[in-house]
């Protein structure tokens, strides 16, 4: 059996949920608080007999895979290594290295584990370790519990013979970031420091950063590259902020270990951290599982400015909007909590979105008085602006741009299509500027129509009037085979034809039994007919829109023929 399959057919669904949702039962499935979007009244659905879960009232769906990976922040891999591990199946083909290399890694968190219990521990045991990080640092009881804040005291080899009392090997002390090579013996890597782990998303430690307790260099030392710890992947903070990015819809990421844990402490918990200021795009797409809005809060210098400029293409290709929490000078998160808390929520609440924070730090970068220092502002604006994919987006900064430089909006919006400073003549007439519908309505629409013709054959025939060919392709695919077929689904055996979207057409029959297993057959038909009424408004009006942005790109590039061809077909729609 395929492990993935027989990891479904070992670990049911509602064990594996149930260790994150209450859920009770409700017929023949269960249900319990969505722990994807805040909500009162249960509207998350668990079918221990289909193996899937999905929510009512936010849409989230899939097997017990998409959920690990969804709570959690994991890659399928990840989640798949995870789950293979409570239901004791073996993993051959995904195992780069073998058996060998598992057991060795094993051996490896174990060894981290130990060692942070060895720090905490220490740390009671030093009253000067103790008066930094609860006088210097404030740190309560609770916040030292949380970070299982430690402290690694002098000598080259304490934590060494400690850990070698407990059976680990030189080799697994070097493997883990733990010991070094000095001459012929090892040493320990952390000596008299204040210790902080780092844990993985799943609460097992993976490293540590030092910060030195006396006067000297490196103020801060990091767990090196390890077979456990990515520099370039990890987020600190993030195994004790994830469920609170989630509920808030947004990270914030600030430079310093110790800034989220005072943030933290303040109540503020959404926070994390990164290694300086250079967000990777790893970093970016674990955060996009958790939020779509990710803030920025670094210090207010030229590396700062450089760093988040960097990152705007890594958050759009992450899908994730990004903003900016603008700190006072030469200060950090750390200063402005121990100054006044409610200072810190102020800067969070006046935070900048990336475009408008760039279009303000631009005039102190250039004299925006010479032509040459309006070249210079307005090329490096230029490039950005060509990043934005929304085009609304990007007219209305190329508006604000103009106003900056006092030039015509249509020379800034030829130079970010092109590089060029020829402006071109407006064209003197617009289409019916239409909105279009948000495509979550669209779709909401279009899987009602769906999950009802999964469940009820006739109720299929009305989906011929629905224009699925601009639907998204799981529900083109999904819709294509329920015009043509007549006979009923069976989540247990689904057709040759569904596979490719067989967790999205289990949760099509879940939301049609739950919604329509009571109605009428009269009923089903009428509501089927009105739905697909609506669908077709909404798509008809959302194409006029791609329509209009079409036309006003083809003046904009004076190619009139395209304009009155796209003119012609906007008209016909009306």
């Amino acid at each position: 059996m395929d492990p993935v399959e027989e990891v479904k057919a070992r670990l049911g669904i509602d064990e594996v949920v149930g260790g994150y949702v209450q859920l009770k039962q409700a017929g023949r499935n269960l249900k319990g608080i969505c722990p994807f979007h805040a909500e009162k009244t249960p509207s998350f659905m668990v079918s221990t007999e289909k193996g899937i879960y999905h929510c009512f009232g936010c849409g989230e769906g899939g097997d017990v895979f998409s959920f690990v990976e969804k709570m959690d922040g994991l890659e399928f891999r990840e989640a798949l290594q995870r789950l293979a591990g409570k239901a004791n199946v073996e993993l051959p083909q995904y195992q780069s290295g073998g058996q060998q290399q598992k057991e060795h890694k094993k051996r490896l968190y174990e060894a981290l584990s130990t060692a942070a219990q060895y720090y905490h521990v220490q740390l009671g045991r030093s009253d000067k370790a103790k008066a930094y990080v609860t006088e210097e640092r404030q740190m309560t009881p609770e916040t030292i519990k949380d970070f299982q804040i430690g402290y690694a005291p002098g000598g080259n080899r304490r934590l060494i013979q400690f850990l070698g009392k407990h059976g680990f090997s030189q080799q697994e002390l070097l493997d883990a970031g733990l010991a070094r090579k000095r001459g012929r013996s090892l040493q320990d890597v952390f000596r008299r420091r204040i210790m902080v782990p780092f844990f993985d998303n799943s609460g097992s430690v993976i490293g540590f950063t030092g910060r030195l307790l006396d006067d000297g260099v490196p103020k801060y030392l990091n767990t090196p590259q390890t077979p456990l710890f990515d520099k370039s992947r990890f987020i600190f903070g993030l195994y004790q902020a994830k469920e609170h990015i989630r509920a808030n819809g947004q990270a914030i990421v600030v430079e310093g270990n110790l800034d989220v844990v005072r943030s933290h402490q303040a109540g503020i918990r959404n926070v994390v951290a990164i290694s300086g200021t250079a967000i990777t795009r790893q970093q970016l797409k674990q955060l996009a599982r958790f939020a779509n809005t990710v803030t920025l809060a670094f210090d207010a210098d030229s590396a700062g400015a450089s760093a988040t400029e960097r990152a705007l293409p890594l958050a759009q290709e992450a899908g994730v909007a990004l903003y900016i929490a603008g700190l006072p000078p030469e200060t950090d998160p750390d200063d402005v909590i121990r100054r006044d808390p409610e200072e810190w929520q102020r800067i969070i609440d006046n935070q900048t979105y990336v475009m408008d924070w760039l279009l303000q730090i631009l005039p102190a970068m250039y004299d925006a008085n010479s032509a040459r220092g309006k070249k210079e502002l307005t090329d490096h604006a230029a490039s950005v602006l060509r990043r934005l994919e929304d085009p609304v987006e990007q007219e209305h900064y190329v508006n604000q741009l103009a106003d900056l430089v006092g030039t015509a909006p249509a020379t800034i919006a030829q130079k970010v299509a092109s590089g060029t400073s020829k402006p071109r003549q407006p064209a003197p007439t617009d289409p019916e500027k239409e909105s279009a519908p948000a495509a979550d309505e669209v779709e909401t629409v279009a899987e009602a129509v769906l999950s009802m013709a999964a469940v009820y054959p006739d109720v299929r025939g009305a989906l011929a009037e629905a224009a699925v060919e601009r639907l998204p392709e799981q529900m083109q695919t999904a819709a294509a085979y329920l015009q043509s077929h007549e006979e009923e689904l069976d989540a247990d055996n689904l057709p040759r034809e569904l596979h490719q979207v067989e967790n999205y057409v289990k949760i099509l029959l879940l939301r049609g039994e739950e919604e329509y297993g009571s109605w009428a057959t009269l009923d089903r038909q009428v509501e089927a007919f009105s739905l697909i009424h609506r669908l077709d408004e909404l798509q008809t009006k959302r194409y006029k829109h791609h329509l209009s942005q079409q036309i006003a790109a083809a003046e904009a590039a004076g190619d009139y023929d395209s304009r009155k061809k796209l003119l012609t077909e906007f008209q016909q729609l009306n």
